[in-house]
C-alpha cells in the first residue's frame, strides 16, 4: 500500500513537473509562472506613473462612489468613497493636468502611511481656484468619475 503512494505521488510530480518543450502543461505552468513573475513589476512601473504604492494594482479600488465636487466662496472641495479594507494606508487625490478647459481633473491612488486607520474617505481641496464647471476622477490612467461643480453662493 506505501508503495503503491508513493508511485502515484511520484507519476503526480512529474506530471506536474512535465517542462519540455512540446507545449505540454509544463510549457502552460511555465508561461504562467513567467507571467506571475514578472507581475509585480509591472504593478511597479505602473505605481510609478500614478504615485500609487509599489507592488499594488494601478487602480487598486475595486469601487469607488459618492463624488462630490463644489466650489465655495473660492474654495474647491472634492470628495467621495472607496472601497478600502486595510490599515497603513491611505486613499489620495493629486491634481494632474487636464487639456479642457473648466474641467479640474485628479488621480486617486493608495499610498503608505504609517499608522494610518482604515478610511474610506478620499478628499481634495484647495483655496481661490478658477470657476470649474465638472471634476474628472482617474485612477490607473483611466477616467472612473466624471462630477457636475456645485458652486455655492451665500
Amino acid at each position: 500500500m506505501i508503495k503503491q503512494v508513493a508511485v502515484i505521488a511520484l507519476a503526480l510530480g512529474l506530471a506536474a513537473c512535465n517542462s519540455g518543450g512540446n507545449g505540454g502543461a509544463g510549457a502552460d505552468n511555465a508561461a504562467l509562472a513567467n507571467r506571475a513573475a514578472t507581475a509585480p513589476a509591472a504593478a511597479e512601473n505602473a505605481s510609478a506613473e500614478t504615485g500609487a504604492a509599489p507592488g499594488l494594482a494601478a487602480c487598486p479600488f475595486r469601487k469607488t462612489r459618492d463624488w462630490k465636487a463644489s466650489i465655495m466662496e473660492g474654495n474647491l472641495l472634492v470628495n467621495g468613497k472607496v472601497d478600502l479594507m486595510m490599515a497603513g494606508f491611505k486613499p489620495v487625490l493629486t491634481k494632474r493636468e487636464t487639456a479642457a478647459p473648466g474641467v479640474v481633473a485628479f488621480d486617486l491612488a493608495l499610498v503608505p502611511e504609517t499608522g494610518a486607520v482604515v478610511s474610506n474617505s478620499a478628499r481634495y481641496e484647495e483655496k481661490r481656484v478658477p470657476r470649474y464647471t465638472r471634476a474628472e476622477i482617474y485612477c490607473g490612467g483611466e477616467r472612473i468619475a466624471e462630477v457636475a461643480m456645485v458652486h455655492v453662493v451665500d
